[in-house]
Formats: C-alpha cells, sequence, structure tokens
C-alpha cells in the first residue's frame, strides 16, 4: 500500500524524481551484476562497482525517507517490527 501510495504522489507532477529514482535502482543492480562479473578480472573494478551500487542504493533509500518525512509518515529502524 505505501509503495502504491508512493508511486501515485511521485508521478503526479514530478515526473523527474520518479525517473531519478528508477535509474537509482537499476543502477544499483547493475552495478552489482558488472561488479560480480568483473571480479575474476579486476579486485579494483569490483569494488568500484560495488561502491557505485552502495551510493545508489542509498540515494533511492534517501529518497523514500524524504517521501516520509514530507508526509508526516513514520521512517522505521530497519530493526522494528515494523519494517
Amino acid at each position: 500500500m505505501l509503495l502504491q501510495l508512493f508511486a501515485i504522489s511521485i508521478s503526479v507532477g514530478k515526473t523527474g524524481r520518479l525517473i531519478k529514482m528508477v535509474q537509482a535502482a537499476r543502477s544499483g543492480v547493475a552495478n552489482i551484476v558488472e561488479g560480480s562479473q568483473a571480479s575474476a578480472a579486476s579486485k579494483k573494478t569490483e569494488l568500484k562497482l560495488t561502491n557505485v551500487a552502495k551510493a545508489s542504493q542509498e540515494e533511492l533509500l534517501e529518497d523514500y525517507r524524504s517521501f516520509l518525512r514530507q508526509r508526516n509518515l513514520p521512517v522505521w529502524d530497519a530493526q522494528s517490527g515494523e519494517a
């Protein structure tokens, strides 16, 4: 439900943010895959791509948190029972 609310709220007049978030999610996944494939050839490349993926996912997480704060919705700790 929250994800649907999020998608609807973001897409109404804010397609730029939605596109940015989709790109961050896809980029994170793509860099993890590429980093895994590169691991046999270069640990340096693997580490670089893994760090890029981590940064993309952190950016996406902050966008979600911002969405919740703007709507006065609770931001759950990752260890909480609600999460």
